[in-house]
């Protein structure tokens, strides 16, 4: 295992490279917004709920989550 390390470093490195960077794209462009959006659906309806609004609150809130995260 020392010797295909020390033959392949360019490859292993670069291999690594590309798994941290797919990783890094799939948490920032899917796993992020998701949660997010989950968050701000769970908040606005708890609002909601509290407040007794109406649908039109709920979009509210639930937009004013979203900028505030980052969406």
């Amino acid at each position: 295992m020392k010797n295909f390390i020390k033959e392949n470093w360019f490859k292993v490195g670069l291999l690594a490279i590309l798994v941290i960077s797919v990783a890094g794209a799939f948490y920032w462009y899917e796993w992020r917004p998701r949660g997010i959006k989950i968050h701000c659906t769970y908040s606005g309806v708890e609002r909601v709920k509290e407040n007794r609004g109406n649908v039109l609150d709920y979009e509210f809130l639930y937009k004013k989550c979203l900028r505030e995260n980052g969406l």
